[in-house]
């Protein structure tokens, strides 16, 4: 075993005996401690005795996992110090660290793959001061070159390879046009593996910012196309999770793709569901990432009008939600929306509002309070501005939004639609996505209580009556908030109707009343004086017997109600 108090000399001597293991813990002393020779057949200890020392252990013990890391460990330290200490390496020892690079750069550990790259990398900066040719940073060598087109027409697939490929490139950028076009469409065909598609990205990301003799623009803008609208989900999704988040770092990349982002979203009547599903993400992508454009622009500028009225009335569910989540937010919340968008949001609610699924229910409306903050929004600075065609359009789809929600609320609809109906209802008029108090400008336009008359309350009230509970519940929420449209009058009715009806239900001894509770909640939640005397006029009927009918004391004795 080594110890760190040895001398150059007695490390030189100990490293000849071949039969002992070497342990290279002394190179990570001070480096200074490594100037100079060891004896004079060694001009230099770190290249001449340690360096082929460290060679030699790997090739002996190449099967020992935990001997190899010990040894990569220790070569990246040589190297690291040869690089500060601004050495010169011999072609012969560079083919030599080269070699060991590509001999473990797939090994079963992952650090001694990541050392290996890091070895590469120092190697690369070595080599630019030791040799002649590419110290004048004009060209490249021979030994440049063919590790360039070793690592493109290699066959093994690992993120090694490409990291030295990039390393190289970045290093060397006239080795470029080693990138040939059938390289990269390979390239774009690896996206799909998941090891490697994450420095796959970076590499296309490098030849998209790299200048060449003939302009790749449009060979990078459809090989992105074949891959959003290709089969395979998992290119799909590389393209969306690694690809684009990796040029959209690079904000003169990101303006190029996003002025190029229509010409990649194309329709074609062959494209698969998925692939339809997947250009949405992209256009989406495309519009929360516009910062460099100053986030004005709109989903029209980067996906074609008719790919978005397709997918609004797709027989696909995911790919519905997809365009709905494209169209309902942007960015900029003040962006005013366009009459397009509200033919589209009109068609989408239209022929979903019986959507069973509850996950999709909740997306939908997630995406219909952003629309309302988007109007409240926009609405505000259009009325400061005195915009009042655009107002128009907005009044115009709050009042049809309104009237097909309440036109649900029919009895012969069916629960989904019911439910979905009284949600829309409730977010609409009592909740602050539409208006809020120091958004008012706006509101004055829309005059939200006008639009709740006699008739639209009453369908409200009735809604008390559904066979679901969940209806029930949502109904008595917003009736809590509509009290002061009822008056005293229409209250005293109303409470003897649902009495009535429940104590009818109960002597013909028939289900319970579903719907009585949930009205003399709304009754008391307005009348709370009311909740014990309630209570004493439902006491078993056995108490009451001879003693005139509950319902007929509301009528004889309305003096009960003056203390409401």
């Amino acid at each position: 075993m080594a110890s760190l108090g040895e001398s150059l000399p007695e490390i030189c001597q100990r490293f000849e005996d071949l039969k002992l293991t070497a342990n290279f813990e002394f190179l990570f002393a001070n480096a200074s401690f490594f100037r100079g020779s060891c004896c004079p057949k060694h001009t230099s200890f770190l290249v001449d005795c340690c360096f082929p020392k460290i060679i030699a252990e790997s090739k002996r013990d190449a099967n020992e996992t935990k001997r190899i890391y010990e040894i990569t460990h220790s070569l990246l330290r040589l190297v690291t110090i040869l690089r500060d200490e601004k050495c010169t390496l011999r072609h012969e020892d560079e083919l030599t660290i080269a070699d060991f690079v590509f001999s473990f750069w797939d090994f079963v550990q992952d650090v001694v793959c990541y050392e290996c790259m890091s070895i590469f990398k120092l190697l690369m900066e070595i080599h630019n001061w030791s040799c002649s040719t590419c110290s004048q940073r004009s060209e490249t060598c021979v030994w440049v070159e063919d590790l360039a087109e070793f690592l493109c027409s290699s066959s093994v697939l690992n993120k090694s390879r490409f990291r030295c490929l990039i390393t190289l490139l970045r290093e060397y950028p006239s080795l470029n046009v080693v990138l040939s076009p059938e390289f990269l469409r390979k390239c774009y065909g690896f996206l799909s593996n998941a090891n490697l598609s994450s420095v796959i990205s970076e590499l296309l990301v490098f030849d998209m910012s790299t200048a060449h003799p003939q302009n790749r623009d449009q060979f990078h803008v459809d090989q992105i196309r074949k891959s959003i609208v290709s089969y395979s989900s998992l290119l799909r999704s590389a393209v969306n999770d690694r690809l684009l988040p990796a040029i959209f770092r690079c904000a003169e990349l990101a303006s190029w793709f996003l002025n190029k982002a229509c010409a990649i979203v194309q329709f074609d009547e062959h494209t698969s569901d998925n692939s339809l599903e997947a250009m949405l993400s992209l256009a989406r992508f495309c519009l929360f990432n516009q910062h460099t454009l100053g986030n004005s622009k709109t989903w029209m500028e980067f996906i074609a009008v008719e790919v978005v009225q397709k997918a609004i009335c797709h027989s696909n569910l995911q790919v519905r939600l997809g365009a709905l989540n494209l169209i309902s937010d942007h960015p900029k919340l003040s962006l005013p929306l366009s009459e397009t968008d509200f033919d589209l949001f009109e068609a989408f609610f239209y022929f979903n509002m019986s959507e069973q699924s509850p996950a999709a229910r909740q997306k939908i409306l997630a995406n219909f309070k952003k629309l309302l903050v988007r109007m409240r929004e926009s609405g505000q600075i259009m009325a400061k501005e005195s915009s009042n065609e655009i107002l128009k359009i907005y009044v115009d789809f709050i009042r049809k939004m309104h009237n097909y929600a309440f036109e649900c609320l029919r009895a012969d609809s069916n629960f989904n639609r019911r439910f979905f109906a009284l949600c829309f209802i409730y977010d609409l008029h009592f909740q602050d996505f539409l208006v809020s108090k120091d958004k008012f400008r706006f509101a004055k336009h829309l005059s939200l209580d006008e639009m709740l008359d006699r008739e639209s309350l009453l369908k409200i009230v009735n809604c008390l009556e559904d066979n679901y509970q969940i209806c029930q519940e949502t109904t008595l929420q917003i009736l809590k908030k509509l009290g002061s449209k009822f008056d005293e009058e229409w209250f005293q009715e109303f409470l003897e109707t649902t009495l009535e009806n429940l104590f009818s239900a109960i002597s013909a001894k028939t289900r319970s009343d579903l719907d009585g509770p949930y009205k003399i909640r709304f009754f008391c939640h307005f009348h709370t004086s009311a909740i014990t005397l309630i209570g004493l006029w439902t006491k078993p009927r056995s108490e009451s017997r001879g003693s005139p009918t509950r319902c007929g004391r509301l009528r004889t004795n309305p003096e009960l109600f003056i203390s409401f």
